[in-house]
């Protein structure tokens, strides 16, 4: 398909086939793209320490209130040693994080650039860091077939993904990969993965990638207190 956007997901490699074990030492998290009409979408993804990611279960229903959705995703049957680390949804779903919030707690958001989000996708795809399973029948059609929009020229485009937050995907049948990308994006984007022990500079910058970063420095410039006088507090 012309204007593909994840070229890289190829259904034969990422999606697994054999019934999918839930690992409770793995982080499990909850991502949404809300909708009524439109599909609610909630993908239920693990992720292993090497930040290699399955999604391995998708909810996709229309024509329900967020608060039925809630409703069911608090009493459906889960694994054993099922547990949730964070859930993250659409910056622009507000309202719908806040009824939630009445059942199954609050989902986060973080507005990341639409273009950041992707690209970091495709990294992880690349790198094989992302598996999907069969049963998330929805989420495996949309990441083959979801392109860009079409435009008559193609300065239109240019232009088009400058404006906003560069959005230019075609907006039709994306509700479960749409659910992804606001889970991609402040994980493994905006840093939500990241623990605070882990900038604190060391001597050796192979135990501390953000060492001589503004991250480090933000804990120590001008100020005697140190992060772990920080994390005490």
């Amino acid at each position: 398909m012309a204007g593909v956007i994840y070229e890289e997901f190829n259904p034969k490699y990422h999606v697994i086939t054999a019934p999918y074990v839930f690992n409770p030492a793995h982080a499990n998290y909850l991502a949404f793209d809300y909708g009524f009409s439109n599909p609610f979408v909630c993908l239920d993804i693990q992720v292993a320490p090497d930040d290699s990611i399955t999604v391995w279960r998708e909810y996709y229903h229309s024509y329900k209130s967020t608060h039925e959705h809630g409703m069911y995703l608090l009493s459906r049957e889960n694994p054993a040693g099922y547990h949730i680390d964070a859930m993250w949804g659409d910056p622009r779903g507000a309202d719908q994080a806040a009824t939630l919030a009445l059942t199954i707690g609050y989902p986060g958001f973080v507005d990341t650039p639409w273009s950041l989000a992707v690209e970091e996708l495709k990294r992880l795809f690349k790198a094989d860091k992302v598996r999907i399973h069969e049963s998330c029948t929805n989420l495996i059609r949309q990441m083959t077939q979801l392109h860009v929009k079409e435009q008559s020229r193609q300065a239109k485009q240019e232009l088009q993904e400058l404006a906003g937050d560069g959005n230019i995907q075609h907006k039709v049948d994306d509700h479960a990969a749409d659910a992804l990308r606001y889970f991609i994006g402040p994980q493994y984007v905006s840093g939500a993965g990241i623990s605070l022990s882990e900038v604190r500079g060391t001597n050796n910058p192979q135990e501390s990638p953000y060492q001589g970063s503004e991250s480090e420095d933000f804990f120590t410039l001008n100020t005697q207190v140190t992060l772990d006088e920080l994390i005490r507090l």
